[in-house]
């Protein structure tokens, strides 16, 4: 079986102002290419050691196609969010599959090695379809780190998908601005034919995600 991108358009997002994205499973160079969208990030080790840590979280995620980073100015090039971009083919009935999914998203999740100190569901409509809002806050048992997790699970009517977008962030005070980031992403994700993605790049701002066929 093909990947569910081999034949139509992509799943993306359009560029914004502070976030870099790129399909996950690059090498020295590339990791170079995608700091360099961060301003000073291009011989900034702490960027490219950022944009490299997180593209290999992606790739040993397994299923993760798609990663981004959250570049704000004010933060001395650290990235304060980290993004996964995942998509699961062959979904079925899109109203069967909502509702399954929103029966299974109302149990509060179980971490391994991690506790959970807060969990919300929530449902509303995107731009490419309903989806099901995941916020999770968790504490590490060994570093004790707390994080919060954006989970977005969208079901698009003219795609036979589903595409999950996940978010975090371990700066307890940027909270409330990453979330305003990804109701701003969402607002804006669409569905790309490949061919448009380097012309979206041009018009300014980080490169649109574009997933790769694995083999």
């Amino acid at each position: 079986m093909g990947a569910p991108w081999e034949d139509g358009p992509v799943f993306t997002f359009a560029p914004r102002d502070g976030w870099v994205f790129w399909t996950a499973g690059l090498d020295g160079h590339g990791w170079a290419n995608v700091a360099a969208q961060v301003a000073g990030g291009d011989d900034d080790d702490q960027v490219v050691g950022a944009v490299r840590d997180h593209d290999e979280r992606a790739t040993a995620d397994g299923q993760a196609w798609g990663a981004g980073l959250r570049f704000p100015p004010h933060h001395d090039r650290t990235p304060v969010a980290m993004l996964l971009v995942r998509s699961f083919a062959e979904r079925g009935d899109v109203d069967k599959a909502y509702r399954t999914f929103v029966k299974q998203a109302r149990k509060m999740p179980r971490i391994k090695d991690v506790t959970v100190s807060s969990y919300d569901v929530g449902e509303a409509t995107s731009n490419v379809g309903r989806l099901v809002e995941q916020v999770i806050d968790t504490v590490d048992a060994r570093s004790e780190a707390l994080v919060s997790t954006w989970r977005y699970t969208i079901f698009p009517p003219d795609h036979d998908e589903v595409v999950s977008v996940e978010v975090d962030t371990l700066h307890a005070h940027m909270v409330d601005a990453v979330e305003d980031e990804l109701v701003e992403l969402l607002a804006y994700a669409s569905y790309t034919a490949p061919e448009a993605s380097p012309a979206a790049a041009e018009e300014g701002g980080s490169s649109p995600l574009h997933p790769v066929v694995r083999g």
